[in-house]
């Protein structure tokens, strides 16, 4: 059975941080990958002395307690296929910067245009939770128009578009099979056809 248990790590002058220590490890929202701990930044006193010691210890491990819950309502989704509400509020502009992010290290340049070109359509603040069908045929139509965002301003060509927009469907497609959207978008949503040289001249 899952669980969500809640942990203290000494620190100095008596006092003990506190961290939530999933198990089974719950997957964190912006990058998709297995977390065990998560850091809370908050703290307890030892021995509280004062009554506003006493106080912050008491509203502190309140806090936790719902933030225990909360998690464990996390797992729990998980567990029958249902993305919680901490998934679909996280930032997919995050996800999506990671994920372009981690390839190689050769096709550095085209995955820094990549996401700027994927940035200068939906901004930063894009969630999980905003993604749908017609958002990514919105951002196709953007990239068939051949916006040009770089220094010189010069549009891109129909192959580039259709490169970088294959880059945002593999992310869809990671996102879907780790849980993270309900919606094959990937399947949805058409690719970009690359112009073949002949179509070109």
């Amino acid at each position: 059975m899952a669980k969500v248990h809640i942990r203290k790590k000494a620190l100095t002058k008596g006092c003990h941080s506190i961290f939530l220590d999933f198990s089974p490890p719950l997957r964190n929202p912006k990058t998709g990958k297995p977390q065990r701990y998560e850091f809370l930044d908050l703290f307890t006193y030892d021995k509280p002395i004062t009554n506003l010691e006493r106080r912050h210890n008491s509203e502190t491990m309140e806090l936790i307690e719902n933030l225990r819950a909360t998690r464990m309502l996390d797992i729990q989704n998980r567990k029958y296929g249902f993305v919680s509400d901490r998934d679909r509020s996280a930032s997919f502009v995050d996800y999506f910067k990671e994920f372009i992010y981690t390839k190689t290290n050769s096709d550095c340049d085209n995955n820094a245009m990549s996401f700027r070109h994927f940035v200068a359509f939906a901004g930063h603040d894009l969630i999980f939770n905003d993604l749908d069908e017609f958002m990514c045929e919105d951002y196709k139509n953007f990239m068939l128009s051949g916006p040009g965002i770089s220094r010189r301003g010069r549009p891109i060509s129909r192959n580039t578009a259709a490169n970088y927009f294959a880059k945002f469907r593999n992310a869809l497609k990671r996102a879907y099979k780790q849980g993270l959207i309900t919606l094959d978008l990937h399947s949805q949503v058409d690719p970009i056809k690359l112009k073949r040289r002949a179509e070109a001249n």
